[in-house]
């Protein structure tokens, strides 16, 4: 997911290391959800790289927790962040997640994700990708963040009881 306006993402590196990925298993396919003013650039990269047929640029979507259903891996090359609710959301889904240094540690929650510094050449962001590509989904992850307090249902019984104390008194 990401706007694609640069000021958030690090789009070469994206490009880059995806497209070898891309390369090195043919049935791979990088989805883009989000948009953003440097779509156009972003399009004609991925042409001008020759992987058109394997990029799917989805826009702005309603239906992102349908969207996590068909992934394999989380991306976030982010030049910065704050706590990203999407690294929650794709590890919840069970996908293994590549963040660049500049997303806060924090947002690997479940300990499982790979981060990678930005000035890192792109063979070692290609690696990266490659390494959580192959892996499979992760079951243990909706069990690791509820053990981490990020238990939809447990929070949703905890607001319910406080505001029930509120009511009483």
């Amino acid at each position: 997911m990401c706007r694609t306006d640069g000021q958030a993402k690090e789009l070469s590196v994206c490009r880059k290391s995806i497209c070898t990925v891309l390369r090195r298993h043919s049935n791979a396919k990088l989805v883009f959800i989000g948009d953003g003013a440097d779509r156009a650039e972003l399009e004609q990269a991925v042409h001008d790289e020759g992987v058109t047929s394997s990029v799917l640029m989805l826009g702005v979507r309603e239906d992102i927790n349908e969207l996590y259903s068909m992934l394999d891996t989380f991306f976030m090359p982010s030049l910065y962040e704050g706590l990203p609710v999407s690294c929650v959301e794709a590890q919840a889904a069970g996908l293994h997640c590549v963040y660049s240094t500049d997303v806060p540690r924090e947002s690997d929650i479940t300990g499982t994700g790979i981060f990678v510094d930005l000035t890192a050449d792109y063979g070692t962001w290609s690696n990266a990708l490659e390494e959580m590509y192959i892996r499979d989904r992760s079951t243990q992850n909706p069990e690791l963040l509820a053990l981490r307090g990020y238990s939809a249902k447990e929070n949703a019984e905890a607001l319910t009881q406080y505001y029930e104390r509120l009511v009483i008194e």
